[in-house]
């Protein structure tokens, strides 16, 4: 029952509404697109995999950026995309920040696959690309567990069902950035604690911080001190962590 609402609650943001609901309802897997009613802009959806994420961030709207942060965002030119997924966040920022050109990171094959469409539907290749390497410190390769989903992560050392994919360093285009997204399972760590984070000119950062690779025992209080340490100004969002499963949740700064 819980599933049949929230395909219904979600099928009201798009087009096809009738359409959306069976194919959420089915966990319809392979990439389908819908036009935004509020927006125009197309989303590519693998039901039962990206629509949790479709709901976090047009319905839950947990990238709606607090009033101090919408006014140091106005007129930005860049967006980095941390994390890109499906191309949600991405197609959201097309419309939201309308001079700025967006670049994102997936690693996974998958979701970079239907990232690329997403990309390709909104005729949008002039402002939006897509880099397919893990966002690192550093160059080379590493391994991933590449799960085709939001959870797909940098692999500890015990797990073995991993891939070797490349990695790039960011932290360049991060301090080139107007504005900064930040959802890559534990692969903010590193991120984080590179002094070069504080030198550039980003004037804020959107964090989705994570248990998995923390260094320290509660994660949102190393994310608070870290970003601190880099010189930013932590906001709490509106959104309460309670959305998030435990140690996981979202900062503004």
């Amino acid at each position: 029952m819980h599933q049949a609402r929230r395909a219904v609650r979600q099928s009201l943001l798009v087009d096809r509404r009738l359409g959306y609901a069976v194919n959420e309802f089915r966990r319809v897997s392979d990439v389908r697109t819908y036009r935004m009613r509020a927006s125009n802009r197309v989303v590519c959806l693998r039901h039962g995999i990206s629509s949790w994420p479709f709901e976090e961030i047009f319905r839950g709207l947990v990238y709606e950026p607090p009033p101090a942060i919408a006014r140091a965002l106005e007129g930005i030119s860049s967006v980095l995309d941390l994390g890109g997924h499906d191309g949600h966040f991405g197609a959201g920022a097309l419309d939201r920040h309308p001079h700025a050109r967006i670049i994102a990171y997936e690693p996974d094959p998958t979701s970079a696959k239907a990232h690329e469409h997403c990309i390709r539907r909104n005729h949008a290749a002039g402002r939006w690309s897509l880099i397919r390497a893990i966002a690192s410190t550093h160059g080379g390769e590493r391994a991933f567990v590449a799960l085709g989903t939001g959870w797909s992560h940098i692999a500890a050392a015990e797990e073995r069902d991993a891939v070797v994919l490349p990695e790039q360093d960011v932290l360049a285009r991060v301090q080139e950035a107007g504005f900064v997204k930040m959802d890559i399972e534990g692969g903010e760590w590193p991120i984080l604690h590179d002094p070069r984070l504080g030198d550039g000119r980003t004037r804020a950062v959107a964090l989705e911080y994570h248990p998995h690779m923390c260094p320290g025992s509660v994660p949102r209080e190393e994310a608070d001190r870290l970003l601190r340490k880099a010189g930013f100004e932590v906001i709490d969002p509106d959104q309460s962590d309670e959305q998030f499963p435990p140690g996981q949740g979202m900062l503004w700064a």
